[in-house]
């Protein structure tokens, strides 16, 4: 047998409903073919994304719109919105009266054609997505967030809700229609001094307040003169607030990075004040360095860490505005640092994207210039530099000053207090892992309980480790 060319049309999708053949255009028309030619019997308003038919209805799905069609080709639905959720449509069905529609980030739902104005989610009790970008543990409740930003910081303007768990009650849901339009969810923290607070950078809207019901948003129009500023690195009139962050100080003063300005580092006071500090004679290309979430140590210096330009930063503010920046020169093994933290006995791990580094946070206190040191292990009678040239995601020190150290592809490492030792490595291969990029890792301190954020979902490992 040959092929033959039915129709030189471009088509998304083709089905037999009714005995009769049906298909969709790119044009959005729906047609049906007569025997002899396609004829038009229903226009979308957008792009069909899925084209599906059963015994009763022919079902088409857009982003915005879910149209149920009977034999005559009349719209019995048209299903643009599920209560109290922000949706994109990615496909849908009936049975007998029942209407099943998924969703891009929120899952599958149910309604009856006889009642669309009632749904149910069918999703199960667990995050709203498996794409988890950051995670916080307080005493009540682990919270995951999804938004955020790309390799290279560009903000992904994700409109997504915010997750929670308990074991009293399971998981429960912010929507996004109260996070008062904030994109690009990119970190969250608890207020260590009262954990009912929690504040989320966005990485283009600003900086959000969530205490119990009650949801503030920080952005240029409120934080004052001396507060957020709108990117300087392209035209003003694209307004973009590049929050990270935030960390809190031993004072309860809480500090974030405010990306591409030449202000980069703002405070609030804990008489609800902010202040910034000018970077523009201090760092070079000021306005064109953006930050991973910062770190403060015990003496108050502040540790930025950078993206393409200029490395790690040191700043003390207490210290007459001392800076100290660490880059290639410094034995920094790249300028894109991706994560710092501040182990138990007063070290700063230095995870950047070929490599890692340790450095003496006191030494900031006396010195003019610090360089970086790598850790050298011995493997197979060799000496050899831990995780050589390796893209590091996240580091979390446990109660016994272990590090757990996600690389990219390649699982999460727990290593001793010295970096000395491998005391575990998990990946797909051997765990229950979903994925091996874990994006962020959290630790419970007061149960030790591991939690691993992937790009395919959430699990936790029963550490032992607390802190006291």
């Amino acid at each position: 047998s040959q092929w033959q060319t039915f129709d030189s049309g471009t088509w998304k999708g083709i089905t037999n409903f009714n005995n009769q053949l049906v298909a969709l255009n790119t044009n959005q028309i729906v047609y049906r073919h007569n025997g002899s030619v396609f004829q038009q019997v229903f226009s979308l308003p957008q792009p069909g994304i899925k084209f599906v038919s059963n015994a009763s209805h022919l079902i088409i799905t857009c982003s915005n719109h879910v149209y149920i069609l009977n034999f005559l080709f009349s719209a019995l639905a048209n299903i643009t919105q599920i209560p109290n959720t922000q949706n994109i449509f990615t496909c849908a069905t009936t049975m007998g009266n029942d209407v099943f529609i998924g969703t891009q980030n929120e899952g599958l739902f149910q309604s009856e054609l006889s009642n669309l104005n009632a749904f149910e989610s069918l999703s199960p009790n667990g995050p709203l997505q498996n794409n988890i970008f950051r995670l916080e543990k307080t005493h009540a409740y682990l919270w995951a967030i999804y938004g955020g930003y790309d390799r290279t910081y560009d903000p992904n303007l994700k409109q997504t809700s915010i997750s929670k768990f308990s074991k009293n009650t399971g998981w429960e849901f912010i929507p996004f229609q109260n996070l008062l339009g904030a994109t690009s969810l990119g970190n969250i923290v608890a207020n260590p001094k009262n954990q009912n607070e929690i504040y989320v950078a966005s990485y283009h809207n600003g900086l959000l307040k969530i205490n119990n019901n009650n949801i503030t948003l920080f952005n240029q129009s409120n934080t004052g003169s001396d507060g957020f500023q709108n990117q300087q690195l392209v035209t003003p009139t694209y307004v973009s607030v590049r929050i990270n962050g935030p960390a809190f100080d031993k004072e309860g003063n809480m500090w974030v990075t405010n990306g591409l300005t030449s202000k980069p580092l703002k405070v609030q006071r804990t008489n609800g004040q902010w202040q910034s500090y000018d970077f523009s004679t201090l760092l070079p290309n000021a306005t064109s360095e953006q930050f991973a979430p910062l770190v403060i140590d015990k003496n108050n210096t502040k540790w930025l860490p950078g993206y393409g330009t200029n490395g790690l930063i040191g700043f003390n503010e207490k210290l007459n505005n001392k800076i100290i920046i660490l880059g290639l020169d410094q034995n920094i093994p790249s300028l894109d640092v991706r994560c710092v933290v501040v182990d138990n006995r007063n070290q700063l791990w230095i995870g950047t994207f070929r490599g890692l580094r340790t450095l003496s946070v006191e030494r900031f206190l006396s010195e003019t210039e610090l360089t970086a040191n790598a850790i050298i292990i011995e493997e197979d009678g060799l000496a050899q530099e831990l995780f050589f040239e390796q893209s590091i995601l996240d580091i979390a020190v446990d109660g016994a000053n272990n590090k757990w150290v996600s690389l990219a592809g390649a699982g999460v490492f727990q290593v001793s207090s010295n970096g000395q030792q491998t005391l575990n490595r998990f990946t797909v291969a051997n765990s229950p892992l979903p994925s091996n990029n874990i994006q962020d890792i959290e630790i419970d301190d007061a149960t030790g309980e591991v939690f691993f954020a992937t790009d395919k979902g959430l699990i936790s490992y029963l550490g032992v480790n607390t802190k006291a």
